[in-house]
């Protein structure tokens, strides 16, 4: 029998939602190096999609 599905956790203390709305305004740098791997990534998954 498969395990209940969690429930979705809720953002109740201000550490938490600041530190998220922090991550959203102040994003992390990406390199060209992890650009490149994660558009390379993309693009073979995109050659194996099927409809």
């Amino acid at each position: 029998m498969a395990r209940p599905i969690k429930e979705t956790p809720i953002l109740t203390k201000s550490k938490d939602i600041q530190r998220v709305l922090n991550a959203i305004k102040n994003p992390r740098a990406v390199s060209k190096k992890e650009d490149e791997k994660a558009m390379q990534a993309y693009n073979f998954l995109e050659s194996i999609r099927q409809f």
